[in-house]
This record gives C-alpha cells, structure tokens and sequence, in this order.
C-alpha cells in the first residue's frame, strides 16, 4: 500500500521577523551570501537612491524548524524537506502577497528574492522585497516595515498545493518535499506555540492518516476473511474426500 497522503489542504506555515532573541547571524558569512549587509535589529533594510529616496525595502524573516508532531501540530517536519524547499527553482520570484486569498492585483506587494535554509540558524530563512512604486498599498507596507519597531512582525509562507506528504513508518504525517507558492503578511502570530504548521492543515493530515489506518484495517479484514475461507474450503475438501474414500 502506498503512504502517500491525498490532501485537500493548502499548506502554510508561520515566519517571523527577527526579535531580540534573533537566531539568524546577520554578520555571518552565511546570511551576507543570501541577503547581503545593511540589516538593522528587526532585519529590514532600505534601499535608497543617491538622494536618499527610498526605492525599496527588504525584510528578513524566519521561518519553519525541523521538528517531531508534538512540536510542529501534529505534523513531522524535517531538515531534509526545508532544504528541498529552499533547493527549488525560484528564477519566477514567489509573490509578496497581503493575504493568501488575496486574488486582486493591488494585493501582490513584492516579491522573495532569497529562500534558504540556514546552517547557522538550522532553520528557513527567506527575504522579501517591496518596491516603492508610489502607490498607496506599497507605501502603506514599505511604512508599516520601517516603522520602528515594524507594524509588519509576522508572515506566512504558502506552498498551495506544491508539497508531497506521506504517512512515514511511525505513521506520522510528514512532508516530504514541497515549493513556495507565495508569502503572505499577517496580521496575527501563527509561531510555533501552536506548531507552526496552519491548523486547517494540521487536521486534515490527521484526518487522512485516521482514513488511512481505517483502509489498512479494512484490507486486512479482507485478508484474513479470504484466509478464513480458504481454511473452509481446504477442510470441506478434506472431509469430502474422506467420507468418498
């Protein structure tokens, strides 16, 4: 029987700026080969013309950690399936979305321009941009980033449907691979207090490892129903012959 898992659930998971307890080194040689220099403590850094205009600004964010179920809500996340993610090719930056239903044009604020995972932080780690193109909902983000501290804290990362999962030999739910889809900005933390993984998924993986367990039990009713038969048939066959002899 295979172990894959047939889901109808989008797949997010939480991503935060950096705070005071920041696990991402911005003066590592790691993080300066991904986003660069000129980060402040919240990991934003704007970038100006010669005039001091600003032309864009760029946001570091942390994001998903391996981890067991009982860590990540109920769902199994390894160091193998964020590196799989961050390995994609991603030459069609993903969208800085405001929402992930958001279906308008004016909700697409930017773009990912770097996802990694982080040998120093041992975790995802991605970098957004939003240009400043004088419209009122990129001046709204770049001014809610830049606030000091930012109004923007928490985001979240959408793999849609991208992603591959499966019912591993623990018969846990995990993700096995996976691609960004898109980023979205939040208005609530969505951390790892509650696993990190969205809720709605997090059911529904529970709900197709339960179908899953019932659809084993299922076959092997069968199985041992045939076998029973089979028994039946050998000892009828056995007594025929006795009682012909």
């Amino acid at each position: 029987m295979s172990n894959q898992l047939n889901l109808d659930a989008d797949l997010k998971f939480a991503a935060s700026t950096p705070d005071d307890s920041q696990s991402l080194d911005f003066d590592s040689e790691e993080f300066r080969q991904y986003a660069g220099t000129g980060f402040n403590e919240h990991g934003v850094r704007p970038n100006t013309d010669e005039d001091g205009n600003i032309e864009s600004v760029d946001v570091v964010y942390e994001a998903m950690q391996p981890g067991p179920p009982k860590r990540r809500n109920g769902v199994r996340i390894t160091e193998n399936f964020l590196r799989n993610l961050s390995d994609k090719d991603y030459t069609q930056k993903p969208p800085h979305l405001l929402d992930h239903k958001s279906k308008e044009t004016f909700a697409n604020i930017g773009n990912v321009r770097e996802i990694w995972f982080s040998e120093q932080a041992e975790k995802l780690a991605l970098m957004v941009r939003v240009p400043n193109t004088g419209g009122p909902t990129h001046n709204e983000a770049i001014a809610r980033y830049t606030h000091e501290p930012p109004a923007i804290r928490n985001g979240s990362v959408g793999l849609g449907n991208n992603y591959e999962a499966i019912r591993n030999d623990d018969g846990e739910p995990e993700i096995k691979d996976g691609k960004l889809r898109e980023f979205s900005a939040v208005n609530f933390p969505g951390g790892y207090d509650e696993g990190g993984v969205s809720a709605a998924f997090a059911e529904a993986a529970s709900d197709a490892i339960t179908e899953f367990d019932d659809e084993a039990h299922a076959d092997e009713s069968t199985e041992d129903e045939a076998s029973e038969n089979s028994a039946a048939d050998n000892d009828f066959s056995v007594e025929t012959e006795e009682l012909t002899f």
